[in-house]
């Protein structure tokens, strides 16, 4: 079972490692190509935010929307 469970750390620390990695790219690619972003935020926080609902925590699945 140690041998899982040091599997599934290490697994999950890769992706998150390529996700931020992506995220940084992302944001260095707009900076060289002279956009820049106003906003970072998810659908659920531009309802959230219309319908002055108080902020919640972002869950992990929501969609992230660069504007």
């Amino acid at each position: 079972m140690l041998g899982f469970a040091l599997i599934h750390c290490l697994l999950t620390t890769l992706l998150v490692k390529i996700i931020y990695t992506a995220k940084e790219e992302f944001e260095n690619l707009c900076l060289i190509l002279g956009i820049e972003l106003d906003a970072v935020t998810t659908e659920k926080a531009i309802i959230r935010k219309e319908k002055h609902i108080e902020e919640e925590e972002a869950d992990d699945d929501e969609e992230v929307i660069y504007k």
